[in-house]
């Protein structure tokens, strides 16, 4: 039964923690993979508005490529469409993109200088009235994205998993000390009760904790006292009784003896004596069927008079043998 409770115990934490890591795990994943997509969405917002502030913010070409070179995550480059050696050439790195110039002497300058989104993600850069050219940011293929972010999120799986793995096994470690310590209190109780059934009524235990465990090792303690003091009257009990059939036994073994020896006289009164220690005898035993019952619970009084006189002479009877023999 020891171990079995020990099993439950260990069953139920490791169900609770499966429960729990795996509801986090799934949890963690989902949310994970929701966020990143968040995040490499504002991520190219980000950035299409950086290239946007890059183009505005300076006035000359030197001055928009240093602005471009401060900008890790991007990458200007012409597409090789406009063969005019005044076109501008960025090679920043980071995320593909162009800037065309219709004319390099145009200068960029931001009190004059917007932009028109086009449906098809090209941005117009006018100056005053006049188009001077257009940015195209290419974004990475969806192919790239979604390889970067099947990539993050199996790392972050594959991290959740060990992760779980380990906090199972410090799960069933914990348990297994925890259970051995909550779980010795109810062995050393096992131990003393079954000393206490052997027969070894001195048998107790000290709990040092708190709770129920203590409460019943408190309520064993309390049975093996009960148990030990009934003991204690039972033999106090069978003392007194062997000593109260002892002496009507003993006188009528005196009659007895003292007839056959021809000290007296196989009479009348003889008889009668004989007869008052076997009723006295019987009397004992009476006694004891009521004691038993007192115990039992089931004893019954009855109340009745009873003549002081009849006592007296039967005592005297029954103790006049012995001091016959003694002389008295």
């Amino acid at each position: 039964m020891f171990y079995s409770l020990r099993f439950g115990i260990l069953a139920a934490m490791i169900a609770v923690a499966a429960v729990a890591i795996a509801t986090t795990t799934i949890f963690v994943s989902f949310t994970t993979s929701a966020q990143f997509t968040r995040y490499v969405e504002a991520g190219r917002e980000l950035r299409l508005e950086r290239v946007q502030e890059a183009v505005v913010m300076w006035i000359n070409p030197d001055e928009a490529l240093e602005s471009f070179n401060d900008l890790a995550e991007l990458q200007v480059l012409s597409d090789g469409t406009n063969p005019d050696p005044n076109s501008y050439q960025f090679r920043p790195l980071g995320t593909v993109g162009v800037l065309e110039a219709t004319d390099g002497n145009v200068p960029l300058t931001g009190e004059m200088t917007r932009f028109a989104i086009s449906p098809d993600g090209t941005a117009v850069i006018y100056q005053g009235n006049e188009p001077v050219g257009t940015l195209i940011i290419d974004p990475v293929s969806e192919m790239e994205w979604a390889t970067a972010q099947n990539e993050f999120v199996e790392t972050v799986n594959w991290t959740l998993i060990i992760t779980a793995i380990l906090a199972g096994l410090a799960a069933v470690v914990l348990t297994v000390i925890l259970s051995r310590r909550i779980l010795q209190p109810v062995a050393e109780l096992t131990h003393a009760v079954r000393r206490l059934g052997g027969g070894d009524l001195s048998q107790r235990v000290t709990i040092h904790a708190s709770g129920e465990i203590t409460e019943l090792a408190h309520a064993f303690n309390a049975m093996a006292a009960s148990l030990s003091r009934n003991e204690e009257l039972r033999r106090s009990m069978v003392s007194d009784i062997a000593h109260e059939l002892r002496t009507p036994v003993t006188n009528i073994r005196g009659y007895l003896e003292a007839v056959q020896d021809g000290m007296l006289d196989p009479d009348g009164n003889t008889i009668d004596s004989l007869h008052e220690e076997a009723m006295l005898l019987n009397g004992l035993i009476q006694d004891l069927q009521e004691l038993a019952l007192a115990e039992a619970g089931q004893l019954r009084l009855e109340i009745q008079p009873v003549s002081l006189d009849l006592v007296v002479e039967q005592t005297v009877s029954m103790l006049k043998p012995a001091a016959r023999n003694k002389g008295v």
